[in-house]
């Protein structure tokens, strides 16, 4: 289920490895320790980007169709919490300090490019 471009970060701590699989959008967890596979879930597709929060223990992944975002629950249980559309945008960025959460879409014939912002609520 992984191709293409595939975005990952890793949970230290609980030496898991995060992956978003692009077409069709699956989240993937693994164990580094072992390289067993925790779980799978459904994402958003062609996932481009994935970030970690460790202190809210989020995953968030953007994609051409929009944004995942997952709660880890425990190092091996994971809850989506929602999903939502971005218009295109791709890259992102969370910025702890500021509780925000940025995307960036492509000028498309949707409309211009812009900068999404989402405030994340703990």
């Amino acid at each position: 289920g992984m191709n293409r471009n595939t975005p990952m970060k890793f949970d230290e701590p609980d030496q898991r490895i995060f992956i978003a699989g692009r077409t069709p959008g699956t989240f993937f967890v693994f164990d580094a320790t072992s390289g067993s596979l925790i779980t799978t879930m459904d994402c958003v597709d062609m996932a481009d980007d994935l970030t970690w929060d460790p202190v809210l223990h989020r995953v968030y992944v953007t994609g051409s169709h929009g944004i995942s975002v997952f709660h880890q629950d425990s190092k091996d249980t994971y809850t989506q919490l929602s999903q939502m559309k971005t218009i295109g945008g791709k890259t992102s960025i969370y910025v702890p300090e500021l509780k925000k959460f940025y995307v960036v879409h492509p000028k498309a014939a949707t409309g211009d490019a812009a900068l999404l912002i989402y405030r994340v609520n703990p």
